[in-house]
């Protein structure tokens, strides 16, 4: 009976170990992608980061040897244009990686500029996208749901003191969705069979199954990495009207401001970014992103102090820089996709106006 008794016990726990074994099926690339809705790339991109990641290690000791500098974009979507060929016209000798991803904040940014720390590569230069967009709890709930790795959530988690400027940063609320996400993939990946369907639905005019375009992005991500380091170019100029853009400000305002404060763990892991900067003796470009007018007039609305805080938090070293493109003169290209992103023919002139400060300050640190 006492055999019977403890094989009974068993049961529930090899029942737990069948059902997380399955679960695991779906971190599989080729199950994922027929479980996520083809529309939802935001995994790959995050994903294609730890590539492009890769890529740089790999290409780190031929950028050294030929005397190349390398710089790094930290950023949301709407960094996600900014091409290193670009850059190069503006910082001669340098290869940018952009490790912007949608909805990228601090927490994004100070997780890869630990992994490069980690990885023994010092960039000549780091470009930070900055505003109340990057400090925001949705932003950091992409990053749980997408991004970081147990080590670095274990470094800045201090369960008994979050706010700990050495041990903490994560709340434990956010620890614990981390590691839910990350142990379960049906947490990360919900399960939607309606999603399935979607997925295998032929495109009348095109023949293929929408299954195949998300293929075809994913492919492009990979070109991408390879030929511009990450950077997304789109010659395209796609201009929305003053009214739609309107609109399209008000539709996502909840989405990427949320209660419209910022979290406290970004600006813990903002403070640990900057320290991370100064300690090695890296320029750090913060850079306040282009928008609309109107999504700009809801940030002011809803925080229009916040951004003085970001410039007053770069005041203490002299190769911390702080870019605002548009505090002199408005842009001559303004034209936008949405309320948030500045169309692509635009990032010609935009690119030089926040990396031109850079010049001066890289040029001074390579004099003989």
């Amino acid at each position: 009976m006492d055999l019977l008794r403890h094989r009974i016990l068993l049961l529930p726990l090899l029942l737990f170990a069948l059902l997380f074994a399955l679960d695991k099926i779906f971190y599989i690339g080729a199950v994922r992608d027929r479980v996520l809705l083809y529309k939802k790339v935001e995994p790959d991109m995050y994903d294609s980061r730890r590539d492009l990641l890769d890529q740089l290690i790999a290409e780190h000791p031929e950028h050294i040897n030929e005397g190349r500098r390398i710089g790094v974009i930290l950023g949301s979507s709407r960094s996600a244009e900014f091409d290193t060929l670009e850059i190069e016209k503006v910082l001669p000798g340098t290869a940018t990686y952009n490790f912007s991803v949608p909805m990228g904040g601090i927490a994004h940014a100070y997780y890869y500029a630990d992994l490069l720390k980690k990885n023994g590569i010092k960039p000549a230069f780091m470009m930070l996208e900055a505003d109340l967009v990057n400090f925001g709890n949705p932003s950091l709930a992409f990053a749980l749901q997408y991004d970081f790795d147990p080590r670095f959530v274990l470094e800045h988690t201090d369960f008994l003191n979050p706010d700990d400027p050495v041990s903490g940063g994560f709340r434990p609320d956010e620890a614990d969705t981390f590691f839910l996400k990350y142990l379960f993939a049906l947490y990360r990946y919900p399960l939607d069979p309606k999603n399935i369907i979607e997925n295998y639905r032929t495109v009348s005019d095109t023949g293929l199954r929408h299954l195949e375009f998300r293929w075809q992005h994913k492919k492009l991500i990979e070109l991408s990495n390879r030929e511009h380091l990450g950077g997304i170019p789109n010659p395209l100029k796609i201009e929305a009207d003053e009214e739609a853009l309107s609109r399209d400000a008000m539709l996502v305002r909840d989405r990427v401001l949320g209660d419209g404060r910022p979290s406290a763990t970004q600006l813990l892991l903002f403070k640990k970014l900057l320290a991370h900067a100064k300690r090695e003796g890296i320029p750090l470009l913060v850079y306040k992103p282009v928008v609309s007018h109107a999504f700009e007039k809801i940030v002011q609305e809803t925080d229009g102090s916040f951004q003085n805080t970001v410039v007053q938090a770069l005041a203490s070293t002299d190769t911390f820089l702080y870019s605002d493109p548009e505090s002199e003169k408005p842009l001559r290209c303004r034209a936008f996709v949405d309320a948030l992103h500045l169309s692509g023919i635009c990032y010609e002139e935009l690119t030089g106006r926040v990396f031109a400060p850079l010049l001066p300050v890289l040029e001074n640190r390579h004099r003989p």
